[in-house]
């Protein structure tokens, strides 16, 4: 038998639940080294952002192999099991209302199988994509539990974010994924791809600024790099796609920008240049694609018209079945009352008609935990930097000073995180008034991250706390 100081790490992490239950809850900061934020075992933080990297890359379907062998399918399955088996202490202190969201969201869900027009369609949609994807939630929850493994995380998805703005990038140059749909050149995203169709690309180009514009202050200069290189890749897809839907996220976006920004002047001069610049540097065909926003004149084909239909059977069929249809129920009724077959094209529309008035009211709860939680750990890491810096000027030892300095740098990244988070929701919900995105991922890939930073912002809370103590009983510094 091996001695357990032979025990891997990664083993030894794993405890039984009676084991588990006998820890203490709480975590005690060490009095200079730094907040003690929860090991996690680097084997558990690779296999997780490899996850990252193969959902938005989808090497493991591409891959005739590891199609053949399910990698995705086998990845997350061991992570499902790791997640539940992994235990570290999580710290005293208020809970984020988040998880609390999370349940009435499901609970609405499961509850819309009592209405169901089509058992069969709804189970499918909730197990091969709300459950599938809500396990990003969980993964994220579990495995990013301090600043370094936030750091680890956003390097993982701008990975796979860099490499499809590239291939995106590449086949607008060489028209190799650029054709004409609904009178204009648009630019798709790879065949067979989550992203192939033009509406969806410029969904996740628009989802990629939120976090660009709050981690480009606080990131060295090399991320920086990749960063903007990365806002080149996605304001070619933005403009490139020809997708109205993206075009009113990015002002939503920039709105709320605006509204957060503390140099609103010096905002409004930028955001006028770079509109002019645009009026002269993007082609005609787009510029009169984005005006047919309020025109309602378009090139080819009757999309306005065909939408404004649709919303208008979608409020029917809600009226008609105030209590929902099911998940993903809307499209049947639709063929089976008028004979036509598209899908609401409206998440809201989606949210009413799929889960009913109560899946009304808990989408609603669902999106208040989100923001609160964002708000208050906001705040929270706000009010921490200042603390730190008060702290710089009291305590003496090089060690302290050296872990205030990283915790400085720490609390900034946990509040880029917040800002990106929050403007991330707000272009999903502007996304959401021409597309369906319930079962999507983006909420639970919000999700995980309010919960991570509101777990990390106590740690960092308690130490302070810690040293501010130990500042208040020690004698006062004598003045040579």
């Amino acid at each position: 038998m091996p001695s357990d100081s032979a025990t891997p790490a990664a083993v030894a992490s794993i405890r039984p639940m009676r084991e588990q239950r006998s820890r203490p809850r709480s975590i005690t900061p060490p009095p200079a080294a730094g907040p003690a934020f929860p090991h996690v075992p680097a084997i558990f933080t690779f296999l997780f952002c490899l996850y990252v990297v193969q959902w938005y890359t989808e090497f493991g379907i591409r891959s005739p192999f590891l199609g053949a062998i399910r990698f995705e399918f086998l990845l997350g399955s061991l992570l499902v099991v790791i997640a539940a088996l992994f235990h570290a202490p999580r710290p005293e202190g208020r809970r984020p209302s988040t998880p609390i969201g999370i349940a009435c969201l499901y609970g609405a869900m499961l509850l819309s199988f009592v209405f169901t027009v089509d058992f069969h369609l709804s189970w499918t949609i909730f197990v091969d994509r709300v459950v599938k994807f809500s396990m990003m939630a969980l993964f994220i929850a579990t495995f990013v539990r301090a600043p370094g493994h936030l750091r680890v995380f956003y390097g993982s998805v701008f990975l796979a974010w860099l490499r499809i703005g590239q291939v995106a990038f590449r086949g607008q140059i060489t028209g190799g994924l650029v054709w004409e749909s609904q009178g204009i050149m648009r630019l798709h995203g790879e065949g067979g791809s989550r992203l192939a169709h033009p509406n969806s690309l410029a969904g996740f180009g628009v989802g990629n600024l939120p976090y660009i514009y709050a981690l480009v202050p606080v990131v060295g200069w090399v991320a920086r790099g990749f960063l903007l290189l990365q806002l080149l890749f996605v304001t070619n897809i933005i403009i490139f796609t020809g997708s109205r839907t993206g075009y009113v996220a990015v002002f939503a976006v920039a709105i709320a920008v605006y509204f957060r920004s503390r140099a609103r002047k010096q905002y409004l001069l930028w955001a006028t240049i770079a509109v002019a610049i645009s009026v002269f540097l993007v082609p005609q065909q787009y510029r009169e694609r984005f005006s047919t926003i309020f025109s309602g004149q378009e090139r080819e084909g009757s999309s306005r018209e065909t939408r404004i239909q649709i919303l208008v059977d979608a409020v029917t069929v809600f009226k008609e079945n105030p209590l929902g249809v099911g998940v993903g129920g809307f499209p049947v009724v639709r063929e089976r009352r008028f004979g036509r077959t598209q899908d609401t094209h409206n998440l809201y529309l989606e949210v009413l008609t799929n889960l009913g008035i109560q899946g009304g009211i808990a989408f609603l709860v669902f999106l208040s935990t989100l923001f609160a939680d964002l708000r208050f750990a906001t705040r929270r890491t706000l009010e921490q930097l200042k603390r730190v810096t008060r702290l710089q000027t009291l305590t003496a030892t090089r060690a302290e000073q050296e872990a205030l300095e990283t915790t400085r740098r720490d609390l900034e990244l946990m509040r880029a995180s917040c800002v990106g988070t929050s403007l991330f929701l707000v272009a999903r919900l502007a996304l959401g008034m021409f597309g369906m995105d319930l079962y999507e991922i983006y909420w639970w890939f919000a999700s995980g991250q309010v919960i991570a930073v509101f777990e990390m912002t106590k740690i960092t809370g308690a130490w302070l706390e810690h040293l501010e103590a130990r500042s208040a009983a020690a004698p006062p510094r004598s003045e040579s």
